[in-house]
């Protein structure tokens, strides 16, 4: 939805140049944890008669590349643009965008993209701390989040990277635990932001934790965020927002970032001190998504009241499902898809001490340990992971580096096996598998199944 607006302009400009003779083909990057890096090839295949010149070549995504940035492509010819992309604190499909020139007439702009699935050690792929309304004239606010992770067996927190100024954040006895603290001199408003700390997985070596607050100071906002939902171009748009406070306040300087646009205050509809009108004002300079600050200046409480606004900006004649529909309906299709069939370990753990074999899948090579699963309604599902200890109570080793992938494209029920041959002949294995979803989170489906490696 995002994306309305380049199609429209791109069905504009092109729609007299005729076909482009330059083929584009997106790369995929696989699997990478979460800040790593990975690289693929983007290709460029040059179907006209003549060179064509690529230049400018740039990524949209900071922390990723792209080389070469100038490139020509011979007639009935294939160049490569290497794409590297930095996953930071991602989780689930990313796509990496870059962006390029080229001297087709009618096709100046060109774009093209690396896909990557980025996996977490951790168990909850977005962990948070959220603190709601947090009063700054009250007792100190303080909560805290636990990290867990089956993908390593001893996750622990080594140290706090970075936190945001307007909290405390220390590591918990248990080393598993962040604590976090809102300062009694935090801004008033809406804050939103991450706290940085190292852990001691050896895939990926740092964890981030999203920490929110909205703190009411002297002065508060009648709504914050303040959601502007969607605009058209050439209508007005105007909001207005109600600051209150227990007493008459003066404003100060207002500024605002990420939007283009006026703010003023004024009077709230009842003659009231008390009250005070922000009237903000937003410019048609910005289609797409606009996600900007206001921050009002109080003077005498030597604060900054900080709100937040978001919303979409599209042309007056774009056609745009309702955005709650749009994101009810996705919730419930995530909900139906999420509701998989059990895995059968038990039948599993049967079939890998048996002679049984798959009749429509040969079973991989080796002589190790062979399970085998059968998932239904696994469309929403990206692949699994095969955990395995020497007892029953752990620790369990996460096996697979890359998962296991689902090739389940309909709700029917597939089969799936995996072998490990690393298991020693005649010892005593216990195996569970779990589930990495398409939107990061994970499950795991049952308890631990014993088995003796033949």
């Amino acid at each position: 939805m995002l994306e309305i607006l380049p199609h429209l302009l791109g069905a504009i400009f092109t729609t007299a140049a005729g076909p482009s003779h330059l083929a584009i083909e997106n790369c995929q990057v696989g699997e990478i944890y979460a800040f790593n890096q990975g690289e693929c090839d983007v290709a460029l295949s040059n179907e006209g008669d003549k060179p064509i010149r690529v230049f400018d070549v740039k990524v949209v995504k900071e922390g990723d590349s792209a080389e070469p940035a100038t490139l020509t492509i011979p007639a009935h010819a294939r160049a490569y643009i290497k794409v590297k992309v930095d996953s930071s604190n991602g989780f689930a499909a990313k796509l990496h965008k870059i962006q390029f020139r080229t001297d087709e007439r009618g096709y100046e702009e060109r774009t093209a993209a690396a896909s990557a699935f980025v996996m977490t050690v951790l168990d909850d792929a977005h962990p948070q701390i959220d603190f709601g309304v947090v009063k700054s004239f009250g007792e100190p606010s303080r909560k805290s989040v636990e990290l867990a992770s089956h993908d390593v067996a001893e996750l622990k927190i080594t140290k706090v990277l970075e936190a945001p100024a307007w909290l405390d954040a220390s590591i918990g006895a248990d080393g598993k635990t962040v604590s976090a603290t809102v300062k009694p001199d935090a801004g008033w408003g809406l804050h939103a932001d991450f706290v940085k700390v190292a852990i001691n997985a050896p895939q990926q070596p740092q964890a981030w934790i999203e920490v929110k607050a909205d703190i009411h100071g002297e002065v508060v906002a009648g709504m914050n965020p303040l959601d502007m939902g969607l605009m058209r171009i050439g209508t007005p748009h105007e909001f207005h927002v109600p600051l209150r406070s227990r007493k008459p306040f003066a404003v100060g300087k207002i500024e605002l970032q990420g939007l283009h646009g006026t703010a003023q205050m004024d009077s709230c509809e009842k003659a009231d001190s008390t009250c005070r009108m922000l009237v903000l004002k937003v410019d048609d300079q910005q289609p797409g998504s606009i996600q900007g600050h206001v921050w009002i200046e109080l003077p005498e409480f030597h604060q900054r009241l900080h709100l937040a606004v978001w919303g979409l900006l599209v042309p007056k004649e774009s056609k745009v499902k309702n955005l709650d529909e749009m994101q009810a309906q996705e919730t419930a299709n995530n909900q139906a898809q999420s509701q998989t069939k059990p895995l059968d370990l038990e039948h599993a753990v049967k079939a890998a001490t048996s002679n049984a074999t798959n009749t429509s899948n040969a079973p991989p090579p080796g002589t190790g340990p062979l399970l085998k699963w059968t998932v239904a309604n696994g469309a929403s599902i990206h692949g699994f992971q095969v955990f395995r200890s020497s007892n029953d109570n752990g620790p369990f080793v996460l096996l697979n580096p890359k998962s296991i992938p689902s090739t389940a494209q309909t709700q029917d029920s597939v089969s799936y096996q995996w072998r490990d041959n690393s298991a020693v002949s005649g010892k005593t294995y216990w195996y569970y598998i779990g589930i990495v979803y398409n939107d990061g989170h994970k499950q795991q489906l049952t308890g631990p199944q014993k088995v003796v490696a033949k």
